[in-house]
């Protein structure tokens, strides 16, 4: 619009500056002590010159203008063009942020999935796997000494009956008889070597009866 507002303007100005030749040339042809002067055959000639000039800065004029109009158009194509690939952006970001926000809720249910999941195995006795994160310090060492008994509670009433009839005291038999508790680290009580056998006979013979 401004560079048909431009030609316009320089186009009425041409047209005031050969019409004010054409009156010059007109007041000289109307003196009549003139008569076709030198001066009124040259402002003639300039007047032509002046219309051809202008003439073909119009058509020069005419051809920018065509030129310009293309490349508006091109450029109007191009805002077109980038607008729908705008678009088509501004889709595929919203279509990413919900995918996003679908796989972010996934990760957070794994997450605490994974959590219940590790509080679960914690309560749960895995330390036959041998792995130390499942190793459970409340599991009693069976490899350690246990407390030793020098003997059964048969073997135990057995002997009491022998000694009685022989006349010794339950006192000093039942206190043969204490639980001794070994600790860590202690080597356990050596048994007798006489085996049960030997003692079971030895329970069954006969007795003699005192006179």
């Amino acid at each position: 619009r401004s560079t048909k507002i431009q030609f316009r303007s320089i186009f009425v100005v041409s047209h005031i500056i050969t019409l004010q030749r054409l009156l010059s040339v007109l007041i000289i042809l109307k003196d009549p002590a003139s008569e076709f002067s030198t001066s009124g055959i040259k402002a003639w000639h300039s007047y032509k010159l002046g219309v051809d000039q202008l003439e073909r800065r119009l058509a020069e004029y005419k051809e920018r203008e065509v030129k310009y109009i293309e490349t508006i158009r091109s450029l109007e194509r191009d805002k077109e063009c980038n607008l729908r690939k705008i678009n088509k952006l501004t889709s595929d970001v919203e279509t990413l942020q919900e995918e996003k926000d679908v796989v972010d809720g996934k990760l957070a249910r794994l997450i605490k999935s994974l959590k219940i999941l590790k509080i679960s195995l914690r309560v749960r006795d895995l330390s036959w796997t041998g792995l130390p994160e499942f190793a459970d310090d409340t599991v009693t060492d069976y490899s350690r000494p246990s407390p030793t008994v020098e003997s059964t509670s048969t073997e135990g009433q057995n002997k009491i009956s022998t000694t009685a009839e022989n006349g010794e005291s339950t006192d000093s038999i039942l206190s043969k008889h204490a639980v001794k508790f070994v600790k860590e680290g202690d080597k356990p009580a050596e048994r007798p070597t006489t085996n049960k056998a030997e003692f079971v006979k030895a329970a069954e013979r006969p007795t003699t009866d005192k006179v």
